[in-house]
């Protein structure tokens, strides 16, 4: 039976419920604000003064994100994000932001224009000018503009451009999202379609040229998502790559990191303009670029906060695919004292109630230094993402690169987001993460998807939702080996698919997955996982000390499991870090997190090796129910030394094992949502 107690940690990304009552059972966790489908730099200006169906004035710094495919695990990847956009027919997974996030601003955005098939009138269609029709994105384009012919189709007569609105207000279910980010490509004809100056939107058999065509279709756009909102009165609607500010409820526009530096500080202009128009126009800017873009993160990142504007970034090979999550979006630095100041050409600060940031985008690079900030002193934080600049040091001076930024805090502070190791770099694999190691033959699950921890991807590419092993005897493993730059407490989850097929065939699932937690060469931790329940979520395995480095893993073998094994994500989050390292954001180093999790306990057994008795010792902080248990090192119970309420202070209890065998033993002390766990060996 799983114990579970929903409450809320000192993450503002993380809820947590307590832990299992035995090796073999694991509770499920929700995995928070961790962050991220493309390496896209997703703004979004406030909506403040939009709606006030859910949080629309969020604290800083707001993250975003977009996927235009099968969102998958993403909802708990996104589970505390600020803002998520989804296809409009992806239901379920709305449902799942909201029931984990209900302050989410959750947005539909509908299939491109291009991709509808050849379902409606030929009329419809936009046309070169000898009548044959313009094809893109895997489909054929349809007229939006003011000419397009009017015909008798479904609601009445009509262009396409008041059909197509009111055929996505009746399938998108607004109890759920909160509006629209409409998706369509009429942005630079001359890059994406060929022969573009014969396309003939007003059906008069003569080209209208690249210009007045793209101008024809920017301004049918428009008509069609101002079409839309009046069907939605009250929604937010925003538009995807609709250039100028003509649009009721956005204009959106992307670019790449690979692209001229005039492109980035046309982006920066249009953030600022936007918010110059009073919040009136909210506005979204996509960022896609190399995973490595270490600077362009954080750049894009600062450069929304001077202006009000959400953030994600994302894989960028043109897609938006899966995220990737950074160190920054665990902060919370409050709200901005006042404006964005320019202390000096395309040098920007702007200080908030616990922190500040700087964003360049000047083409040499700019120093900057604390006499720069009115409200300081201000820190660096200290990360795992880019150690050399989130330092954790105090903030002197620091010499910004051409487009480039960083976030200061008030406080010392240590921001880490949680590590994901899947088994491929797509996906959910974190930044500077390698995917699980595989020893002996795995295959790969292509076939069922269903909730392995993956986003499904397509345009030549798929994730793959886990692997697999048929039982044998531990020669095939996998092992999961997280870089740990702030060693620390982390508490360690498995994800597993709910899936019995293997291959597209239906096999047994086993119910006792031998996994181990090791760091320096140590066992942590060894138990069993029944693969055949508690799918689809996040699973803990309990708290374990990791050192600095590549010194852990977590295995998950084949030994002696009576059924196909599953390996697919494991995540490791920072629970505290060691005592030379800043506490993370809100827990001070001599506070208990979310004051029921007891730290400094000074966990050991004394002798060991021992023979036949043992006295394991322990302090509590404060009062505290325990659990002390024994285990064989096959994960079977031997002993149950203590379960009750305990007073703070030190304790001890002695364990003999007059009757057991040589050998491994693990003695688990359980406090709350809290495990230790230490190893003892028994010599006759």
């Amino acid at each position: 039976m799983i114990s579970q107690d929903f409450g809320r940690s000192s993450f503002k990304r993380f809820n947590s419920l307590i832990l299992p009552d035995s090796l073999n059972c694991l509770s499920l966790s929700k995995f928070s604000k961790p962050h991220f489908v493309i390496k896209l730099i997703l703004f979004f200006l406030s909506f403040s003064n939009l709606i006030s169906v859910t949080n629309w004035n969020p604290s800083f710094p707001r993250v975003g994100q977009m996927t235009f495919y099968d969102p998958g695990a993403g909802p708990f990847l996104w589970q505390n994000h600020d803002l998520v956009i989804i296809r409009f027919y992806w239901g379920d997974a709305a449902k799942k932001v909201k029931e984990l996030n209900p302050d989410c601003i959750l947005l539909a955005t509908n299939n491109d224009l291009g991709d509808l098939g050849n379902e409606f009138p030929d009329p419809w269609y936009l046309h070169y000018s000898d009548g044959s029709r313009v094809s893109g994105f895997g489909g054929q384009m349809l007229n939006i503009t003011e000419y397009c012919p009017v015909v008798n189709h479904t609601y009445g007569n009509q262009q396409f451009n008041a059909f197509y609105p009111q055929r996505l207000a009746d399938r998108t279910d607004y109890t759920v999202f909160d509006g629209t980010f409409f998706d369509t490509w009429w942005a630079g004809l001359g890059t994406w379609f060929p022969n573009v100056d014969n396309i003939d939107c007003d059906n008069n058999g003569v080209g209208d040229g690249m210009n007045l065509a793209d101008a024809r279709l920017n301004k049918g756009k428009s008509i069609l998502i101002n079409n839309l909102r009046n069907l939605v009165p009250g929604r937010v609607v925003l538009g995807h790559e609709s250039p100028g500010d003509s649009l009721l409820n956005g204009n959106g526009f992307e670019f790449w990191t690979n692209n001229s530096d005039a492109s980035l500080r046309y982006n920066f202009d249009q953030l600022q303009a936007n918010q110059d128009l009073g919040k009136s126009l909210p506005t979204v800017n996509f960022c896609e670029g190399s995973r490595t873009s270490g600077s362009i993160f954080r750049w894009g990142l600062t450069a929304a906060m001077l202006f009000d504007a959400y953030h994600g970034f994302d894989e960028g090979t043109f897609a938006h695919r899966w995220s990737y999550f950074y160190d920054e979006y665990e902060a919370e630095i409050g709200y901005p004292k006042g404006p964005a100041r320019e202390i000096k050409p395309d040098v920007w600060v702007r200080e908030f109630d616990a922190g500040a940031v700087i964003t360049t985008h000047a083409l040499t690079p700019q120093v900057v230094s604390a006499s720069n900030f009115q409200n300081g002193p201000y820190y660096r934080f200290r990360g795992s993402n880019f150690p050399l600049i989130n330092n954790g040091a105090l903030f002197d001076t620091i010499t910004l690169g051409v487009f480039d930024g960083i976030l200061l805090v008030k406080n010392p502070t240590s921001l880490v987001t949680p590590v994901i190791i899947d088994n491929v770099p797509q996906n959910a694999t974190s930044l500077d993460q390698v995917p699980l190691e595989k020893v002996g033959i795995w295959s790969d699950e292509l076939v069922s998807t269903d909730g392995g921890f993956h986003i499904k991807v397509e345009w030549g590419e798929n994730a793959v939702p886990f692997i697999y092993s048929p039982p044998g005897n531990g020669e095939n493993k996998a092992l999961y080996k997280p870089k740990i730059e702030i060693p620390g407490d982390y508490e360690i989850f498995e994800w597993h698919s709910v899936s019995d097929l293997f291959g597209g065939k239906t096999q047994t699932v086993a119910t006792a997955v031998p996994v181990s937690v090791v760091s320096e060469n140590f066992p942590l931790f060894t138990g069993k996982i029944d693969q055949s329940i508690n799918g689809g979520q996040w699973n803990s395995l309990g708290i374990f000390h990791l050192a600095k480095g590549l010194m852990n893993y977590v295995e998950i073998s084949n030994l002696g499991a009576l059924g196909y094994v599953k390996a697919d994500a494991v995540q490791f989050v920072l629970r505290k870090p060691d005592a030379s390292y800043p506490p993370l954001a809100g827990v001070s180093q001599s506070q208990d997190m979310n004051a029921i999790i007891h730290y400094d306990i000074a966990l050991k057994n004394s002798p060991n090796p021992f023979n036949p008795q043992t006295v394991i010792s322990f302090t509590l902080t404060s009062p505290a129910r325990v659990v002390l248990t024994v285990f064989d090192q096959l994960g079977s119970k031997v002993s149950e030394l203590v379960s009750g309420q305990e007073l703070s202070g030190r304790q001890q209890f002695r364990w003999d094992a007059s009757a057991e065998a040589s050998g491994i033993y693990f003695f688990e002390l359980r406090m709350d949502r809290q495990i230790y766990r230490l190893v003892g060996v028994l010599i006759k």
